[in-house]
């Protein structure tokens, strides 16, 4: 048993029940939360109540309950309260108390206000905003990078019809000596008007690879793009279609780096998660922003004590 009251809030969309218990595990008081100020307001002025009743700030519970909880995180950890978010599936324990089970709104909330006084739950070591802002940058790599092998797909199939071949002497055609290439040339038709020596020195200096590796290059591209004035297919708006593409890709490949930066940033504060990233990777095949993307979604390694409770988060 504790020596605080604790309040454990069972969220869901339009609003959340609160049920504060006492030091001793009576129930103190139970309340609907709406989520709008004035409901959000009358919740805490009856936390501040027990606050002065028991003479110390109620600790409060909630469940990770997609978006919704994180309105009233926000707010109780701004005025001061110690507040710890779980996920449903996090540990067995949670079974043997129903959470993983149909809602019941009240009753869940008293039972996630136990699960603290009885020591089942464990402080995470990570503060939630750090975990929420590494899955927040996380979420966001994985998309940014989806819409770049999606922009990559459509600047190959402009490729295929306008300049069939072009994929066989750059097989990465969204790679920057690629794009640098195709910024400047292109169509066929472009490159073909265009002096070698300009196109030799385009490629040496994206690919930093050297004159040979250029000339070479260079070559294969002037026979495909030959042979693409009778195979390709071409139109008016090959050049704006592809020029835009690659400019796309620049873009959404640039912002890619900043999220990677602002990834490593948050690593670099926080000594729990650099620990946690460094135990994922010695799984094989994990790499750095693997591991960070696990991280975000986990929350924090330490909270599991099992193999079975991680893979039980997971759905496994």
């Amino acid at each position: 048993m504790s020596y605080c009251p604790v309040a454990g809030i069972d969220v869901s969309k339009r609003f959340s029940d609160m049920c504060i218990l006492s030091p001793d595990n009576k129930i103190f008081a139970q309340e609907k939360i709406y989520h709008d100020e004035t409901s959000i307001n009358r919740a805490n002025a009856l936390l501040q109540k027990a606050e002065r009743l028991f003479f110390s700030k109620p600790v409060i519970v909630m469940e990770s309950t997609s978006h919704y909880h994180l309105i009233l995180f926000q707010f109780f950890s701004e005025h001061g309260y110690d507040v710890i978010v779980v996920n449903p599936l996090q540990s067995n324990s949670m079974k043997d108390f129903s959470i993983r089970k149909r809602k019941t709104d009240r009753v869940n909330a008293f039972k996630l206000a136990m699960m603290y006084q009885t020591k089942t739950l464990r402080p995470s070591q990570i503060p939630q905003t750090a975990t929420r802002a590494l899955r927040q940058l996380c979420r966001h790599r994985a998309e940014l990078l989806n819409d770049v092998s999606s922009y990559k797909n459509r600047l190959t199939a402009l490729l295929d019809q306008t300049f069939p071949g072009y994929d066989k002497v750059f097989s990465d055609v969204g790679g920057v000596t690629s794009c640098a290439v195709l910024v400047r040339f292109p169509t066929p038709t472009i490159l073909l008007v265009e002096e070698e020596s300009e196109l030799v020195e385009v490629i040496a200096a994206a690919s930093k690879a050297g004159y040979s590796f250029a000339k070479k290059k260079a070559g294969l591209l002037i026979s495909a793009a030959q042979k693409a004035q009778t195979l390709g297919i071409h139109s008016c708006a090959d050049e704006t279609l592809i020029v835009c593409t690659i400019q796309m890709l620049r873009t959404l490949s640039e912002s890619v780096l900043q999220i990677e930066t602002a990834i490593d940033n948050l690593l670099a504060q926080i000594k729990e998660m650099r620990n946690n990233v460094s135990l994922l990777q010695s799984i094989p095949g994990v790499g750095s922003h693997s591991a960070a993307l696990l991280l975000g979604e986990i929350g924090d390694i330490s909270l599991f004590k099992k193999p079975k409770q991680l893979a039980a988060y997971f759905g496994l």
